[in-house]
């Protein structure tokens, strides 16, 4: 009886003599572990997050590669292997293109069908024996089909224009901009069962931003502009004026990318055209149609835009 009671006397003097700090320690050994459990669980829920696949619609949105702006050089042209222009956040493919004459010439007609200018456009054309290109508007295609039609049939290149060619709803953002040209896109098909790949901005791709190129790019579309224009723009000019606005910018240019309008009161253009076909072959310079395989011209200014 005596033995038993001095051992429990000895337990209760050993846990009296466990020191204070010592429990302190294993309290906060007993935080920390906790603490990092909670670490590597949170850690573990973020990544599983992190991999988890994208929907859809963000994976058929053309990728915004991470670039270091401040090393990126501006070049709003292809070269000459067929690598895109560059600039920061700029994702267009590269392509391969044909070879072209050492000073050729590409006849661009914006803006029709119309019944008061385009036959005879394509008159002209047919006696010159030669091929344009038009870049033409839906909503004049769904009024005159039969236009577009003979465009086609007499061997023009074909190049979509946007379809209501109007600047507060297509410049709205890439997307509105895109719609436009896919509903022109679908009605050209249509009539003569063709998706053209080229198209022109309405005033050019000087109203693009960097958004516009890559959309653009991805859905497999290419943006020309032009590098001689006739400013037949403004109806006060005579047929003896335009041939002289366009003399006076030919200059040493190699490859002239040509801008006429096919437009109800631009019949001083249609008349202009011969003498300024003239003018060009007595210059030396050969004819060609655009496709997605010649090597666009095309405004800088857009490359400078970044993403609004």
């Amino acid at each position: 009886m005596g033995d038993k009671r001095e051992m429990v006397v000895h337990r209760a003097k050993g846990r009296e003599d466990i020191p204070t700090y010592s429990i302190g320690i294993i309290l906060l050994i007993m935080i920390l572990t906790i603490g990092i459990t909670l670490i590597i669980a949170q850690r573990k829920l973020t990544s599983a997050a992190v991999s988890l696949p994208s929907s859809p619609l963000a994976q058929s949105q053309p990728s915004k590669p991470t670039v270091d702006s401040s090393k990126t050089v501006i070049r709003p042209t292809y070269d000459e292997k067929g690598n895109p222009p560059t600039a920061p956040g700029l994702a267009m493919k590269a392509r391969v293109f044909d070879s072209e004459p050492t000073k050729i010439v590409y006849i661009t007609i914006d803006d029709g069908p119309y019944p008061q200018n385009t036959p005879h456009l394509l008159e002209i054309l047919k006696k010159e024996n030669l091929k344009a290109t038009f870049f033409d508007v839906g909503k004049q295609i769904e009024k005159y089909p039969s236009l577009l039609k003979a465009e086609y049939e007499q061997g023009h290149s074909i190049g979509n224009h946007t379809y209501s060619h109007d600047y507060n709803s297509i410049y709205k953002s890439p997307d509105t901009f895109l719609a436009d040209i896919q509903k022109n896109d679908d009605l050209i098909f249509k009539v003569i069962g063709i998706h053209p790949r080229i198209i022109r901005a309405p005033g050019g791709t000087s109203c693009f931003d960097i958004a516009y190129y890559n959309l653009l790019d991805a859905n497999d579309y290419m943006a020309f502009d032009w590098n001689l224009d006739s400013k037949d723009t403004d109806g006060k000019f005579s047929i003896k004026q335009l041939v002289s606005n366009v003399d006076k910018q030919i200059g040493t240019k190699n490859k002239i990318i040509l801008l006429i309008h096919d437009l109800p009161d631009k019949s001083s253009s249609a008349n202009a055209l011969p003498i300024i076909i003239s003018h060009l072959k007595d210059k030396g310079y050969s004819f060609g149609t655009l496709s997605n395989k010649i090597m666009p011209i095309t405004f800088p200014e857009g490359f400078h835009k970044l993403e609004k």
